[in-house]
């Protein structure tokens, strides 16, 4: 079989489940809560088990960015948390994160399949700040603009990626929208 490298791109990483080839103990929060539906539940879980303040703002950041980047298949059994030998909990790199909107189907299937402050569409930024100010996130805001900043640069990313243009067409609609919607000054405090 001949495979053509100008079309192939692979992306490899490191096993977070595994160190030094030893198994990590690994938990989803389906697992630990199997009805868990919202960022929220994801967070109270995150501090139950006593995740470091510090990676409940990666938390944080997975959920601005599956929002604004069109992740709409973050469900509960793509977040995970590791425990280490001591008995400590920690939030497992994000895993399964792409773009995930379909274009053609009908829009209840391209929601978020978990709420952001009871919602699965139109998040803005003051649902996005009132979940970091109920878990006390630290620089929300600005890493929430960073991340409109970052987003808003797609059609680059996916050239350089070799990403066809209808796709980063449709892609750059879906996020422009998104963006919109969280920057609005009428729903939130950014600009």
């Amino acid at each position: 079989m001949h495979i053509n490298s100008d079309i192939l791109t692979l992306f490899l990483t490191e096993r977070f489940d595994r160190r030094n080839g030893k198994k990590v103990h690994i938990q989803t929060l389906a697992t630990m809560n199997p009805s868990a539906d919202s960022y929220e539940v994801l967070f109270e879980a995150a501090c139950r088990i006593g995740v470091p303040p510090g990676e409940l703002r990666q938390l944080f950041r997975s959920m601005v960015l599956n929002v604004l980047g069109g992740n709409v298949d973050d469900h509960n059994k793509n977040f995970s948390f590791l425990m280490e030998d001591d008995g400590r909990w920690h939030v497992a790199p994000a895993y399964d994160y792409t773009f995930s909107v379909d274009p053609d189907a009908p829009y209840y299937i391209n929601r978020h399949s978990m709420t952001v402050n009871n919602k699965t569409e139109g998040i803005t930024a003051a649902d996005l700040l009132e979940v970091a100010r109920r878990y006390d996130i630290k620089a929300a805001e600005p890493f929430t603009e960073k991340a409109i900043g970052i987003v808003s640069r797609y059609p680059e990313y996916g050239r350089e990626a070799g990403v066809g243009g209808e796709w980063i067409k449709t892609i750059e609609k879906e996020i422009t929208t998104r963006v919109e919607c969280v920057s609005d000054n009428r729903t939130g405090r950014l600009k």
